[in-house]
């Protein structure tokens, strides 16, 4: 039997046996119109009919599925000749540019490739169009579900079951024994002072080893001073350290006017050709500010605001009957003939595989040819990278986009 003959016979009976499930479904409704017994004999013999047109499908559905896996191996090999075209396209555009091919020689090379990238994507579309009426028919009756929930079940995709006995319990320590200790892990508790204590360095003075020790968690410099030993000798010695510290913080303030800003710029010089830039501006805020500490934060220039990204779409045959919108939400969006493009571009054979690119930045929208072999045009200019304002159209091989900003 040919193959259209199989999916006209399978789609009468699929037809035949939802007509009677809808009947089932109308005469459930209209029970407590009619009796019992009247409504349960008609559900019956439409059930019985149902049986043997279960009979007829079954055989019928198998020889479906087999043209379905049949198209699929076709597919298979027509998409790998695919890309062998494709590389065999990017081999004759780069003997070209080495000076190998003359331009008539890559023109009449690429119109060879190019008749039969016509031929391969147009079985291609065929093969869709197959595969996508045998599903249509199957789906309606169940068939897809019922095999693809049997695949699952065979390559073993259920859900865990616990084993016998449950989840092993978690193991206790022995009554009265102290907890092991484990390298590594973050103290906690009375122990965080006492692990930021040993790991001040002992060669620092003891001030700095204080401030050191202190600076490794908030709080932890009071807890420190808590756990040293409360003779009279090393309690003096702990305050003697803390108020040179505090004398040291104390001469930072008593600079003369404007020698902060020197200090400042002497330890922390600003990039070559910064200070052309801003000098100005900073000596008039050194003046505007006399009083301004050392450490006080000042922000010359304020951060620069991101502008926020606009919604953008590409429009494909704009106006048309076959219409279509793509909506642009990632930073990068490929396009071209190949199937990990997020706008994939199957029936125009002068789109390279990975023609070219949106992308998106800091809120603004660029377009970029990926060295494609018949380039990427914008409102009809040959272009390598530009920046898209709304409303270009986008030439890719054949293909015309319509770039749009709301």
């Amino acid at each position: 039997m040919a193959r259209s003959e199989l999916v006209e016979k399978y789609r009468e009976l699929v037809e035949q046996y939802d007509l009677l499930r809808q009947r089932i479904v109308k005469a459930e409704e209209n029970r407590d119109k009619f009796k019992s017994s009247v409504v349960d004999r008609v559900i019956a013999d439409y059930q019985s009919q149902m049986s043997a047109l279960e009979e007829q499908l079954a055989p019928a559905e198998e020889e479906m599925f087999k043209s379905v896996d049949e198209f699929d191996e076709e597919r298979a090999k027509l998409e790998a000749e695919n890309d062998e075209l494709d590389d065999a396209q990017d081999e004759v555009a780069l003997r070209h540019v080495l000076g190998e091919y003359s331009y008539e020689a890559a023109d009449e090379k690429k119109a060879e490739l190019a008749a039969k990238l016509d031929a391969v994507n147009g079985r291609l579309s065929a093969i869709d169009d197959e595969v996508g009426t045998l599903r249509e028919y199957l789906e309606k009756a169940g068939a897809w579900e019922r095999r693809e929930a049997a695949q699952r079940a065979a390559e073993g995709e259920q859900e865990p079951v616990a084993e016998e006995g449950g989840a092993p319990e978690a193991a206790q320590e022995p009554a009265g024994k102290a907890p092991e200790e484990h390298p590594g892990e973050k103290p906690i508790g009375d122990d965080l002072a006492r692990e930021a204590a040993r790991s001040v360095p002992s060669s620092l003075p003891e001030s700095e080893g204080l401030q050191a020790a202190a600076s490794q968690e908030p709080g932890a410099f009071e807890m420190i001073l808590d756990d040293f030993p409360s003779s009279p000798v090393e309690s003096q010695s702990a305050e003697a350290a803390l108020e040179s510290g505090v004398d040291d913080l104390k001469g930072l303030t008593d600079l003369d006017e404007g020698q902060w800003q020197k200090n400042l710029e002497a330890e922390f010089p600003p990039p070559d050709g910064l200070q052309d830039v801003l000098g100005s501006e900073v000596k008039a805020v050194g003046e505007d500010f006399p009083n301004l500490g050392f450490g006080d934060q000042l922000d010359v220039l304020p951060p620069l605001a991101e502008e926020p990204a606009r919604a953008a779409l590409l429009i494909r045959n704009l106006g048309q009957n076959d219409e279509q919108r793509y909506e642009l939400r990632d930073t990068v969006t490929s396009i071209g003939r190949g199937r990990d493009n997020q706008i994939q571009i199957k029936d125009d054979t002068k789109v390279s595989r990975y023609h070219c690119r949106v992308l998106q930045e800091q809120g603004a929208y660029f377009v970029e040819d990926n060295n494609s072999s018949n380039g990427t045009m914008v409102n009809g200019e040959l272009i390598t990278r530009r920046k898209l304002e709304g409303g270009e159209d986008i030439t890719i091989g054949e293909t015309v986009f319509r770039f749009q900003l709301s």
